[in-house]
């Protein structure tokens, strides 16, 4: 009975490898099968990854495309928007600006034809071009020239009537009209060899032409010791005349006469030495 028994596994062992040598190689058939359908299959999903990249690739262009086509009619919209806004901006502009002006235009067309100048006139008058030249230096005289202040402003004046005195913007003298005025006292003291023991004050009230072509000079005059400042001469006086001819230049020259000649008056006026 035990021999039977080892005789049973020997035959159940022998069968057993003969089973596994018999099933092997399809095993390994099947094992191979697998890889090879999962290699395809890889390769499969990998061919297909790339195709839809390059698809993408190739679609992005016409993506981009397709975007800036949809997006240009905005942009279009929004520059058109912008450059109407700018042009109403610069015809409101020149709505506005165009009346103001016009009427600043007008306004000085106005005023310039009020005051009688069609064109700016460049000269400037001088009332000492014919004075000595050591008129100039002389510090041998105190004299002091004060002016009322409508002709101290550099302008020649006009009386455009009773109360209203108005300087002009365009016809002007070339200096101080107070300096020029004290020049012309100076010369003529030295022209009389008056004392120089005297100071000299000297105020304009007038020194203008008239509409009516008139020259206008009125001074006041006082003389006073310099060392005792005691009043020697005290006066003043106006003095009238009409024009030679119409015009500015006229007007300066008859005003220098008509100052000379009140000066002159006054030299004569003092005491003698």
């Amino acid at each position: 009975m035990r021999i039977m028994k080892i005789s049973h596994r020997h035959q159940a062992s022998a069968l057993r490898k003969t089973m596994r040598s018999s099933m092997a190689p399809c095993t390994h058939a099947i094992k191979s099968a697998h890889w090879s359908k999962l290699a395809q299959h890889t390769h499969t999903m990998l061919v297909q990854t790339g195709r839809l990249i390059q698809l993408r690739m190739l679609a992005q262009p016409r993506t981009l495309a397709k975007l800036r086509m949809l997006a240009q009619p905005r942009m279009l919209a929004q520059q058109r928007s912008l450059a109407n806004n700018a042009r109403g901006a610069k015809l409101s502009f020149f709505k506005l600006a165009l009346p103001l002006s016009l009427s600043l235009v007008l306004s000085s067309l106005v005023s310039g034809c009020s005051l009688g100048a069609s064109e700016v006139n460049l000269d400037r008058y001088t009332l000492t071009q014919d004075i000595a030249p050591e008129s100039y230096l002389n510090q041998s005289y105190s004299v002091n020239v004060a002016l009322a202040p409508i002709l101290n402003q550099g302008g020649v004046v006009l009386q455009v009537s009773d109360v209203s005195l108005r300087p002009a913007k365009n016809y002007r003298y070339s200096a101080n009209l107070d300096n020029e005025l004290k020049l012309l006292l100076i010369d003529e003291l030295n022209k009389a060899q008056s004392s120089t023991r005297y100071r000299y004050d000297l105020f304009v009230s007038k020194f203008q032409g008239t509409l009516d072509g008139e020259a206008i000079v009125e001074v006041s005059w006082q003389v006073s010791g310099m060392r005792s400042h005691r009043e020697v001469l005290r006066g003043g006086k106006e003095l009238n005349s009409a024009l030679s001819e119409d015009g500015y230049e006229a007007l300066v020259l008859e005003l220098k006469n008509n100052y000379l000649h009140l000066i002159k008056e006054m030299i004569a006026q003092l005491p003698k030495r």
